[in-house]
């Protein structure tokens, strides 16, 4: 039995916080990470967000449509060893992301566990549509995607700002949490949406403000824990970090692909430079523009690692490639020591 880790957070902005961002993902081992507001323009890869042991999956705001420099954008990241197709088809035109995932059972007599996963960022406008407009968008694909999907599990985890619905913890033994104070026509309209799909809302972590505006909605039993103590970035007063935990799942992930490890100690290095002496890069730069002087570089360079260096195929591990024992060490005793830093605050 494992429990499948969702991160998630509003991030208020990425671009800036990249380093934090890697740094930190670095150092976690959550199966997926979902974060809203990412604020990320195309000039922003994920490969400075996010290591190698992770898909990501994007849907940046069009900031040359709104006409605005920052806010909107959702993100979520998943386990390379796991089976995911994006559902773009699925998508409303509010600022969502839809993906399934698949989980394959161990027990072979029973079918893969499939969990329609999916982030939504709510706004005051976007694209000229008001917040009830894309609130309207939104659970219109929503009721058709779970009445496509009858038998499948469903996480939609989001930030919905719709800061006047309190929450209270319901009376069964789900842990799941009863909407009240719900008037406007939004809120209303939310509360009844999910009520007939029959999700229920797992978050009952305060902000700083003492309001709940990160929902997380599903048709399963998820455990949600506030995370802000560690989080990935600095937390925003408006929300909190959580972590989002499916108990007692008996799955077997995708056998993950196997690295290629280049030995650079063993290459044949006077080779190499034999080699390299040959080319006259003054004559083969003059004749090329600034890229395609940088791409012949590479392709030569490239070329001669592959002839002259050897390499060998090695597993992937839950870390990046780089971390020694001793580190992961450390990120265990951190992670201990927050666990009993939650079951007994000071």
């Amino acid at each position: 039995m494992m429990d499948i880790s969702i991160y998630y957070q509003n991030a208020r902005g990425l671009r800036t916080k990249t380093t934090e961002f890697y740094r930190n993902v670095c150092a976690s081992t959550f199966d997926v990470i979902v974060i809203t507001e990412t604020w990320l323009l195309d000039s922003v890869f994920d490969t400075e967000l996010f290591d190698a042991r992770y898909v990501v999956f994007r849907r940046d705001r069009d900031y040359s449509a709104t006409k605005l420099t920052r806010g909107g954008g959702v993100l979520i990241a998943v386990r390379r060893d796991f089976k995911v197709i994006p559902k773009v088809n699925y998508n409303s035109t509010a600022e969502d992301l839809w993906l399934l995932v698949s989980l394959f059972n161990k027990n072979k007599n029973k079918n893969c566990l499939d969990i329609y996963l999916c982030v939504l960022y709510l706004c005051k406008e976007n694209l000229g549509l008001s917040f009830s407009q894309q609130l309207q968008n939104f659970l219109t694909s929503l009721n058709n995607v779970v009445i496509s999907n009858p038998l499948s599990r469903f996480i939609i985890v989001g930030d919905f700002n719709l800061s006047n619905i309190k929450w209270t913890p319901s009376s069964t033994s789900d842990k799941s949490f009863e909407p009240s104070n719900h008037s406007s026509p939004n809120e209303i309209l939310l509360i009844d949406e999910i009520r007939s799909l029959n999700l229920r809302q797992y978050n009952g972590n305060h902000n700083h403000f003492g309001k709940i505006l990160d929902l997380v909605l599903s048709n399963i039993i998820v455990h949600v824990t506030d995370f802000s103590g560690d989080p990935l970035v600095p937390i925003d007063k408006h929300h909190g970090a959580l972590v989002i935990n499916i108990p007692n799942q008996q799955i077997s992930s995708l056998s993950p692909a196997p690295r290629r490890k280049i030995l650079f100690n063993r290459g044949d290095y006077s080779a190499i430079n034999r080699e390299l002496s040959t080319i006259d890069w003054v004559a083969e730069f003059s004749s090329r523009n600034l890229e395609e002087c940088i791409s012949f570089f590479y392709d030569n360079v490239n070329a001669l690692i592959d002839k002259y260096i050897p390499y060998k195929m090695t597993s992937c591990t839950a870390y990046p490639v780089w971390y020694t024992a001793p580190l992961k060490k450390l990120i265990n005793e951190k992670r201990k020591h927050l666990r009993k830093f939650k079951i007994e605050p000071k």
